[in-house]
């Protein structure tokens, strides 16, 4: 006997994973991505882009898919479908400079640290408190050993702290000879 058989496209999702970047626009060259419901050893990748309602740090923030479309990988495009997509937006790393007059202590205030950067746009944040430095000697460009004690605030024009952090940025000072 013969028959015939219809195969319909498999329904896949997928999350998306960025760093803070102050938009809405969920551009797929932007982020990384993990499919689930793949057949087994395939994969694919996507094009395109599509919109969050939110620009803030946040997980699982579902992507109005505008024109992102699944692209061929290994497997054939044709054979899933794109049910839905979520984007998880992590805290942006921040990087701090500043200098400071020895002073025989392994602290560093924030008020010390005046240069912030990579910051998105005009945002702004505020720091508070002290870092650590590994040794209290005169020198350029001492990597801070322990900023836990430092805290970022909200700024202006936008910048929230709960959008950035200091885990994965640089933070160094120079301490210069204390005159006599």
């Amino acid at each position: 006997s013969s028959g015939t058989i219809d195969i319909s496209a498999r329904d896949v999702t997928f999350t998306g994973i960025r760093v803070y970047d102050g938009t809405t626009i969920a551009n797929t060259s932007s982020f990384s991505e993990t499919f689930s419901n793949l057949v087994s050893g395939e994969n694919l990748t996507l094009a395109g882009s599509g919109t969050i309602a939110s620009k803030n740090v946040a997980n699982g923030q579902s992507i109005t898919l505008g024109s992102i479309v699944l692209a061929n990988g290994n497997a054939a495009a044709s054979n899933y479908n794109l049910a839905s997509a979520t984007l998880n937006i992590n805290p942006r790393p921040l990087n701090l400079e500043g200098s400071r007059v020895y002073d025989s202590t392994t602290t560093s205030s924030a008020s010390d640290l005046t240069s912030i950067t990579n910051l998105v746009g005009s945002e702004t944040i505020v720091l508070s408190g002290n870092g650590v430095l590994g040794d209290s000697n005169v020198g350029d460009l001492k990597a801070l050993t322990d900023v836990s004690a430092l805290n970022l605030g909200n700024g202006s024009n936008g910048g929230l702290a709960a959008n950035y952090t200091l885990s994965g940025g640089t933070q160094t000072i120079n301490v210069t000879k204390r005159p006599i």
